[in-house]
């Protein structure tokens, strides 16, 4: 008999509490404080957003190494799936602190809020994130959203 995995889901109601995105930088801060320290390594993760904007939660799904790492579309949607979330923002950072999106992170993006339509769950934004600063494909005009 086959055993099925489930994903976990945690909260921070501490860090989160329902605290409502209104823009990119409201999405950017929250995330910067729940960062692990491993700049040096690149990890995607998604915000959960309620009806109203407020974040449910910070999923972490995948950590890779210094040049990428692995972003697989069912830990991304089953997560907000279980977290009933209503929409998603996806954030990873560059190592390098570059802030422009590759072609991997365009060609993501544009698989991510397609399936995200097909679920209802849209894709809000992407931001690529550093230390000290983010870029919001959404802001920049990338027309996937």
């Amino acid at each position: 008999m086959s055993k099925i995995n489930r994903v976990e889901i945690k909260y921070t109601p501490t860090i989160l509490n329902q605290r409502k995105v209104t823009s990119s930088e409201d999405a950017y801060q929250v995330v910067k404080q729940l960062w692990d320290d491993d700049w040096y390594r690149e990890s995607f993760g998604v915000l959960h957003l309620n009806r109203a904007n407020q974040i449910i939660n910070f999923h972490l799904t995948a950590k890779g190494g210094v040049h990428g790492t692995v972003t697989c579309s069912k830990m991304i949607f089953s997560g907000a799936i279980a977290a009933l979330a209503n929409s998603i923002i996806l954030v990873h950072n560059h190592p390098s602190g570059a802030l422009q999106p590759s072609s991997a992170d365009i060609n993501i993006t544009k698989s991510l809020s397609k399936a995200g339509k097909v679920l209802g769950i849209p894709v809000l934004d992407h931001l690529i994130i550093a230390p000290e600063n983010y870029l919001s494909m959404a802001d920049k005009g990338y027309n996937y959203f």
